[in-house]
């Protein structure tokens, strides 16, 4: 597990290397689950996981999204798109259809709804 953290914090580096190469550093600000202040409500977000992490984490991913935000999620394939649907769609909007489905992988990019998250004892920990 270790060695996937350090390869999403990489791909955080490299994601404000090209914010920062693109003049967009003053305009994005991006962080690792872990490390998002609680008060920071996100305006876009990237999931990438497997179902069953996908799924535990429905609700933090929810909780830190604002109402509008858009949320994109993959690392999933077509046998899993009802469960992955079904877990987001209490606080998204998610398409029936995904945005994109390359190699059998799948991603949806869902819309942030108004319904209130009730995460009770999610740790901070549920989304690393």
């Amino acid at each position: 597990a270790h060695g996937h953290r350090a390869g999403r914090v990489l791909n955080v580096a490299v994601a404000r290397l090209n914010a920062a190469l693109n003049g967009l550093s003053e305009r994005l600000s991006l962080w690792m689950p872990w490390e998002l202040p609680r008060a920071v409500s996100a305006e876009l977000g990237f999931a990438n996981m497997l179902p069953g992490p996908l799924i535990s984490v429905a609700p933090e991913l929810a909780k830190r999204t604002a109402p509008g935000a858009r949320l994109l999620l993959s690392g999933f394939r077509r046998v899993d798109l009802a469960t992955v649907a079904r877990a987001y769609a209490e606080w998204f909007d998610v398409p029936a259809e995904p945005a994109l489905e390359q190699e059998g992988w799948l991603a949806l990019v869902c819309t942030r709804n108004n319904a209130a998250v009730n995460t009770g004892s999610q740790s901070a920990a549920a989304v690393e």
